[in-house]
């Protein structure tokens, strides 16, 4: 995300509080807090441990009620939420990487009800991860050091990083307790990380498969980490705070240790965890509205998006100190939990670092990707991470040291410390606030009147005319302008295109899905258009198929304030005719062919480019080269933008005659050659075969 995503600059979440009438916290706040931490230190059980975890928690809460939105940059939480409460059918009516519960990413005050279970989701996760660290540390580290260490973790990941990446880190954290559990114990432990797996496959399709898979390991490896029953070592599972002593092999009874005992502990381990798992998973669905048929067409659509993204994505913005940070972060990541993997047992040492591995490699993935801001993310779910190994106490200050190299990285990344870590008094303030406001009538009603002046004022503010026109009629917005309910209450008949913001489309599934639906008959009245770049791709081609689409069945209503208004029309396009192919190279410019004078014809291209083998292996890793397109318009401009390889083979409007009635600027640019660089390949390699067709646009009848 970039720092405007994030609601605000570098190390702020900006804006501003919107419930009035707050007052700020006694001064004598840290004194009694402190006074608490040290009646609680030397106690035993969980108690504590979910007492110095709640505090961690109210803490590191944000420094303000609601974080702000902002028009464009938070439309996609405007769209799933919107979404959610007009029970929109995810698979076939919606596609993105997040699904029907994707408001839980961020408690956003675009609802009440989601704002409610988006704030929950967050006070639950934030909780659970402040109990895994203080659970993991407490032993060697003491309960207030471990508070301490629990108050920074949370602090950094939940300011640096969202719901479901923190959903990450708490799956991490349970897998890892469940090896060192024992009895109903694991099996607890075991049901909640199915049951978290569960649910963030319907918030955010990539956290939910990272949280599958680690739930699998653990389940996997459920032999290899000791007995069921609770009849072995030394009692450790009441607290599951175990010292890397503890780890031995022999302490499994001889029952525990035969076959049978241990096919037995992997079949209950496997119903605890699948069971939570597609309890939660069917719940939520139904909960929802969802019908159960259309879960694997939303699985279907929302991994294409995933596929898609590394190689439509991929982006470096310079932060070339971060790329050395991240690697200093991953030795630390990488040595304390080899010193917490010494003396288990073989096949524990190898789930356990299949485990680590495999989370780091997509945390890896989520913040170098596309590497602006994303990278916040990565640094910040590090540093809990470190806090969930378990040391002896004889390797405290080796874990400690690095948990707080890792902290002072995080704070490089982010250009400061985060507020809810400089302020930590004001954070209790923020969470009452919102809970108060989400409890009163009237205070709601003024956190909503405040979302709407937000979001009119950062970009969805729409003329009268422009905003009278689209009264009582369906309507999408186009590329990304989903949140323009939220501004306008009024405009309930938003009816969107399939993958929920058209960058998105980045496999020929997604943009046939979005082309099949403009020309079907469930297509809106209207289409609210702004040609702008998302991603630094070519908004004529944002996707290629579907932008077609929407030039054949949609015609120009009328233009105000950057806005185009299209009215949906009979198709006016004909049939393609091949104009001729060429075979050129990368780095070689290729001529498109005018179109036919006075026929009132597109010009369209489709495209087969080959990339080194390398490619493919690259994007599943990490990230191979992006591909760039650069074309030259009629007049001599010249513009460069990030081409979406997947999609080459579909319809990419080269030039639109006049019969397509865009007012000047609002259509696309006449493209008279263009070349392809990057990729992997040098000047002169590689391969690009294209065909150009026209295709006939008929004039739309005037708009009435």
């Amino acid at each position: 995300m970039t720092a405007q995503e994030r609601g605000g600059p570098v190390g702020t979440r900006g804006g501003t509080h919107f419930a009035p009438g707050a007052k700020g916290p006694s001064r004598s706040s840290g004194r009694v807090a402190l006074r608490a931490l040290s009646a609680l230190d030397g106690a035993g059980g969980w108690a504590p441990i979910a007492a110095i975890s709640f505090l961690a928690v109210v803490l590191t809460w944000r420094w303000q009620a609601w974080d702000p939105v902002q028009a464009g940059l938070s439309s996609w939480q405007a769209g799933v939420t919107i979404a959610f409460l007009h029970h929109l059918q995810w698979g076939p009516q919606m596609i993105f990487t997040f699904g029907p519960f994707g408001f839980l990413e961020d408690a956003l005050p675009y609802a009440r009800l989601t704002a409610a279970l988006g704030l929950a989701y967050g006070v639950a996760l934030r909780l659970g991860l402040a109990a895994l660290v203080v659970s993991a540390l407490r032993k060697p580290w003491g309960l207030l050091a471990a508070g301490v260490a629990a108050w920074l973790s949370v602090g950094l990941a939940a300011d640096l990083a969202e719901a479901s990446e923190l959903a990450m880190v708490v799956a991490l954290g349970l897998a890892l307790a469940s090896f060192r559990a024992m009895g109903h114990r694991r099996l607890a432990l075991l049901a909640l990380l199915g049951a978290l797996a569960g649910i963030e496959v319907l918030v955010e399709i990539t956290a939910g498969a990272v949280c599958t898979g680690l739930a699998a390991l653990a389940v996997a490896g459920t032999a290899a980490a000791g007995p069921m029953s609770g009849d072995a070592t030394t009692g450790d599972a009441t607290t599951g705070d175990a010292t890397t002593g503890d780890a031995t092999t022999g302490g499994a009874t001889t029952g525990d240790a035969t076959t049978g005992g241990r096919a037995g502990n992997w079949l209950r381990a496997l119903l605890a965890t699948g069971g939570a798992w597609a309890s939660v998973a069917l719940a939520a669905l139904l909960a929802s509205g969802q019908s159960l048929t259309n879960f694997p067409s939303y699985l279907r659509g929302s991994l294409s998006v995933v596929r898609g993204y590394t190689p439509a994505m991929s982006l470096s913005t310079g932060r070339v100190t971060e790329d050395w940070l991240a690697v200093c972060v991953l030795a630390l990541l990488g040595t304390v939990f080899a010193f917490s993997l010494r003396g288990r047992a073989s096949a524990e040492k190898i789930i356990i670092s299949l485990a680590l591995a495999g989370w780091a490699w997509e945390l890896g993935k989520e913040g170098f990707v596309r590497h602006d801001l994303h990278d916040l993310t990565f640094f910040g779910l590090v540093v809990p991470a470190l806090g969930l190994a378990r040391l002896s106490r004889r390797l405290a200050p080796l874990q400690g040291a690095a948990i707080a190299v890792a902290a002072v990285f995080a704070c490089v990344a982010n250009g400061s410390v985060p507020l809810s870590l400089r302020s930590p008094l004001e954070s209790p303030r923020a969470l009452a606030s919102a809970v108060a406001d989400l409890t009163s009538g009237p205070r709601w009603a003024e956190v909503r009147q405040a979302v709407e002046r937000q979001s009119r004022r950062s970009g969805d503010g729409l003329p009268g005319r422009l905003y009278r026109a689209l009264l009582g009629h369906s309507f999408a917005a186009v590329p990304v302008e989903d949140s323009m309910t939220t501004a306008y209450p009024r405009l309930r008949l938003w009816d969107p295109e399939p993958v929920l913001q058209a960058y998105s489309a980045y496999t020929p599934y997604l943009d046939h899905l979005d082309s099949a639906f403009l020309a079907g008959t469930a297509a809106p009245e209207l289409i609210l258009y702004r040609p702008v770049s998302i991603g630094h791709v070519d908004p004529a081609w944002e996707p290629p198929s579907g932008t077609e689409a929407m030039y054949c069945h949609y015609a120009e209503a009328f233009t105000d304030s950057f806005w185009l208004l299209l009215h949906r029309v009979r198709d006016r396009c004909g049939t393609k005719e091949l104009l001729g192919e060429v075979t050129g190279r990368f780095g070689e410019p290729i001529t498109v062919p005018r179109e036919p004078a006075g026929a009132g014809k597109m010009v369209l291209a489709t495209m087969s480019v080959s990339l080194p083998a390398s490619t493919g292996i690259e994007d599943t890793l990490f990230k191979g080269p992006a591909v760039h397109l650069t074309a030259w318009a009629a007049g001599g401009a010249r513009s460069t933008y990030r081409f979406v390889t997947a999609t080459a083979g579909d319809d990419h409007v080269m030039s639109a005659p006049a019969s397509l009635g865009y007012t000047a600027g609002y259509g696309p640019p006449a493209v008279r050659r263009f070349e392809l660089t990057g990729g992997g390949w040098q000047a002169g390699q590689g391969t690009v075969r294209v065909r150009f067709y026209a295709l006939s646009l008929r004039p739309a009848p005037a708009h009435r």
